[in-house]
């Protein structure tokens, strides 16, 4: 008999700690899941979670109720026609006041029996705020370019009914509403190549960088297209290189593109008889906030600096949007797509170096980009 006890005693705790290692492993295998998810009891309890959910709702959140961690009404209704066995299962996106403004799509599914820790539903929570925002960026984009280039269409087609009709044997009229139709359609071509420029860049992020190139010439080259238009906006445009600057590898065309549109603008919004000033130099590293995806090690950096108005915090957060331009530059009547930060930016981010922009009253407005020696 004790010998029969003490097999009975070794099978029984093999068995534990077989049961216990399958339990661990479970456990594990289920906080793996990189999105939250949550077992409830009959009552809307939370009896269990993985280690996602306890990042994103706390540490202690067993034994607590659903509803108290969450006060959007579409999500706590769902929980209840499933737990009262209304439905097998519900579907749900909701926004989280409580939990930094997020859109969550919810999936909350009835278990097809009561188990032992008496969870009867499991809640799968998915972060679909970036997908929603990107839809919508996508949304506005066409809208804001169809918005673009209705309002030229539309002058044009309207100076050519005038042209057709009244203003047929009107040779001034005919002079003067062909000057602004060419004005138009001008305008139109600059938008639709930097909307395609946009879509290349967009489409391109995984292009390999491997031009070495020279700044000294990209900016020379820079610097002889834009001296009529310095010229013409009374403006002195100076370059400063404060150090060696080295050859950095990227597409030479991107950051002619990059350094151009900078210095276009540069010229474009600073005052009469004023100075633009153009600072070049080589840095350690790329300066970056947190999460920011830059190139490590030796960078070179160059910066954009006029005398312009001072830039609110406002327009400051919003200059890289697409399609966005100041009021005080729209009242000025100064000619612009809105697009050329939101291609820097691209440009920018497929170097993997960084752009800032900082602007005071006393030394105006500086653009700097960063971009890095190596990849």
């Amino acid at each position: 008999m004790a010998q029969a006890i003490s097999s009975i005693h070794r099978l029984w705790t093999s068995k534990t700690d077989a049961l216990e290692a399958q339990a661990l492993s479970d456990a594990a295998v289920f906080d793996t899941f990189p999105d939250p998810i949550l077992m409830l009891d009959g009552e809307g309890n939370l009896i269990g979670s993985n280690l996602a959910a306890k990042q994103f709702l706390g540490a202690n959140i067993v034994s607590t109720n659903i509803a108290h961690l969450f006060s959007t009404n579409i999500f706590i209704s769902s929980i209840e026609k499933v737990l009262k066995g209304s439905s097998d299962s519900e579907r749900v996106v909701f926004h989280t006041p409580e939990h930094g403004n997020r859109q969550l799509f919810a999936h909350i599914t009835k278990l097809p029996h009561q188990t032992k820790n008496r969870a009867v539903a499991v809640i799968s929570l998915y972060d679909v705020s970036r997908a929603i925002s990107l839809e919508k960026m996508q949304s506005d984009f066409v809208a804001n370019a169809s918005h673009e280039l209705r309002t030229p269409l539309s002058v044009i087609s309207g100076f050519i009914e005038t042209l057709q009709t009244t203003a047929r044997d009107d040779a001034d009229a005919r002079d003067a509403f062909l000057g602004i139709m060419k004005e138009q359609s001008e305008y139109m071509a600059t938008l639709i190549e930097d909307l395609l420029s946009l879509s290349r860049l967009e489409m391109g992020q995984d292009k390999e960088l491997k031009d070495k190139v020279d700044l000294h010439e990209v900016m020379d080259d820079i610097m002889q297209a834009l001296k009529i238009k310095a010229f013409q906006h009374s403006v002195n445009v100076k370059i400063n290189q404060l150090n060696r600057i080295p050859k950095i590898v990227g597409d030479n065309q991107q950051i002619h593109q990059i350094l151009q549109n900078l210095l276009d603008n540069a010229i474009k919004y600073a005052p009469e008889n004023s100075e633009v000033n153009i600072e070049i130099k080589a840095v350690p590293e790329i300066p970056a906030k947190p999460g920011q995806n830059v190139a490590l090690g030796r960078a070179v950096s160059i910066a954009f600096n006029n005398k312009g108005q001072k830039i609110n915090k406002e327009d400051l957060a919003r200059l890289t949007e697409k399609f966005y331009r100041m009021q005080i530059h729209k009242d000025m009547k100064i000619k612009g797509t809105g697009l050329g930060l939101a291609i820097a930016k691209q440009i920018v981010l497929h170097h993997r170096g960084n752009l800032t922009v900082s602007s005071t009253a006393y030394r105006g407005n500086t653009f700097t980009v960063y971009l890095p020696v190596k990849q």
